[in-house]
């Protein structure tokens, strides 16, 4: 079993299989969506995605559930393959957010949640959640698709308790370590680039825990 409260640099189809079968409590992950974005590895399909599948079924223990964000215009393709049982979907409402998508500006971001077994929820939580940026937040953060870390805490208050085990497999700038850390959950991180890993590492060891 991997060392607790750690950064792995590396491939997670490799690394995960130093994890125990049923081990951890949630996953919540921000995988590449397939669409070619710049800064961002393995992003011209959905490959890899597919291919975390397994393993992340084999540590995820019974009753427990799998949180991912999800591009807009590859939402179907999220469905493809999974062994999870589909439970609900969470949406992130940036009320003067002006992102490019597909065929205009998107103000929201998807998040499906994946469910194995019976899983119950710790904390009700309400399937919008509202919110304000600014340029000069955006300005802070040091990934291409970096989610917000109340947001991310939300979803881990919801579906984990304290003490639990949250791993995500495609780690990115650690938004979802900050946020593990701050409300007491154990945490493993995976990330291929190693300059993200290197941000990672400084924005949990950070006064402030990194709040972007």
């Amino acid at each position: 079993m991997l060392e607790l409260n750690k950064i792995y640099q590396g491939d997670c189809l490799e690394i995960m299989k130093q994890i125990d079968d049923n081990s951890v409590d949630l996953i919540l992950t921000d995988p590449p969506y397939g669409i070619n974005k710049e800064g961002i590895l393995n992003d011209n399909n959905l490959d890899i995605y597919y291919n975390s599948l397994p393993n992340l079924f084999r540590i995820l223990k019974e009753g427990c559930f799998f949180v991912t964000f999800v591009s807009i215009g590859r939402l179907p393709e999220f469905f493809n393959n999974n062994p999870f049982d589909y439970r609900w979907m969470f949406i992130q409402y940036i009320n003067n957010g002006m992102v490019r998508g597909g065929i205009g500006f998107n103000r929201y971001l998807c998040v499906l949640i994946f469910q194995k077994g019976d899983a119950k929820i710790t904390k009700p939580m309400q399937d919008v959640y509202e919110m304000s940026t600014s340029s000069q937040e955006c300005a802070k953060r040091e990934h291409p698709t970096q989610k917000d870390v109340n947001v991310v805490r939300r979803l881990i208050e919801t579906f984990s308790k304290k003490g639990d085990l949250v791993i995500d497999p495609f780690c990115g700038s650690g938004t979802t370590l900050i946020a593990s850390k701050q409300i007491e959950r154990n945490y493993i991180g995976i990330e291929l680039d190693k300059s993200y890993c290197e941000i990672v590492e400084q924005r949990t060891t950070q006064k402030g825990l990194g709040e972007f």
